[in-house]
């Protein structure tokens, strides 16, 4: 509860201390902790430019404890986007479409980036569909 309090009032060094020791870089530790730190990874670095953030922030993803689905997703997306693999980055964002509609977007946007025109108007598709069914 303290490592938490620490990280509300922007204390994240000492949160981060705390949790790189049930968290470790380099070894399993407890899955909270590995989700904590790779979120706050992903919140502190600039993604593309640290290649050895970026593995840390995978070594952290792998081991987490996620419980919600769409944050693992879309925290593997990002990921996945920061490493230029587009590929698996539209996976993620296509399983994360399946919980919750709206990333369906993104994907569609990312498609585009990727100079895939019908898949991104597919990925349209696919919102408009769930957002039909919605409010059916």
């Amino acid at each position: 509860m303290y490592v938490l309090a620490n990280a509300n009032l922007q204390e994240a060094e000492i949160a981060n201390e705390v949790m790189s020791e049930i968290a470790p870089d380099n070894a399993i530790g407890y899955p909270p902790a590995h989700q904590f730190r790779a979120i706050a990874l992903m919140k502190e670095s600039e993604l593309k430019t640290r290649e050895e953030t970026l593995d840390l922030l995978q070594w952290h993803l792998a081991q987490a404890g996620f419980r919600n689905q769409e944050q693992r997703l879309l925290m593997w997306a990002k990921l996945h986007q920061a490493k230029n693999d587009d590929s698996s980055a539209a996976e993620d964002l296509e399983q994360a479409g399946k919980l919750n509609p709206i990333h369906f977007f993104a994907l569609s946007e990312l498609e585009l980036n990727r100079n895939k025109p019908m898949a991104s108007k597919r990925a349209l598709e696919k919102a408009a569909d769930a957002f039909a069914k919605q409010v059916e």
